[in-house]
């Protein structure tokens, strides 16, 4: 969801550089998207029996 549109935009601008670092910023992106994600499913799943 995040690795292609970032790989495209930073080789565009960094070049190399936007390649190699596109994978860790996309993982830390991933990372912050999931967290509110995850506390909202264990609310649910806490409060839903």
């Amino acid at each position: 969801m995040f690795l292609l549109p970032l790989l495209f935009a930073l080789s565009r601008s960094l070049g190399l550089l936007g390649i190699q670092i596109s994978q860790p910023l996309a993982d830390v992106v991933t990372f912050a998207v999931s967290i509110p994600l995850n506390v909202r499913f264990m609310r649910e799943m806490k409060g839903g029996g």
